[in-house]
């Protein structure tokens, strides 16, 4: 994720892209990133959107839960062939970071003889992000 806060707009994506990752550390920090590029080929106009967050891990193990709570983020606009449209790079306010304070409920699972954790937005959802521990 290094090259993430230097990327600077120069690769045209085509489609509607998204990913996020977010990184989990045993001290109870954690971050998170989003990537989204919203191309509408039509319009002529390839916006890139991304954003950058920072905050703490609450476990409920009873609950068997996750809550991501952010504390600061960054969030940022690029634009190429957007005539009149200027590239963002701004703090998130405490509203939007608040409106990013997130929930995951979790569980393992085994794939492939691999274990992995399994989050999801409720409980019972039958589709998650799975999860692959590693040390960077």
């Amino acid at each position: 994720m290094a090259e993430f806060a230097g990327y600077t707009g120069d690769t045209i994506m085509h489609g509607s892209n998204t990913t996020d990752a977010i990184f989990f550390e045993s001290s109870g920090r954690a971050r998170f990133y989003t990537m989204f590029f919203p191309t509408n080929p039509n319009s002529g106009c390839t916006p890139q959107k991304f954003m950058e967050l920072d905050g703490n891990i609450a476990v409920d193990t009873a609950q068997r839960s996750i809550t991501f709570t952010p504390s600061s983020g960054q969030y940022r606009e690029l634009y190429q062939s957007c005539p009149g449209r200027i590239n963002v790079n701004r703090a998130m306010t405490s509203t939007e970071l608040h409106d990013k304070k997130i929930t995951y409920y979790y569980r393992t699972e085994v794939l492939s003889g691999d274990t992995y954790l399994r989050l999801s937005y409720t409980p019972s959802q039958e589709v998650g992000i799975y999860l692959e521990k590693t040390n960077w």
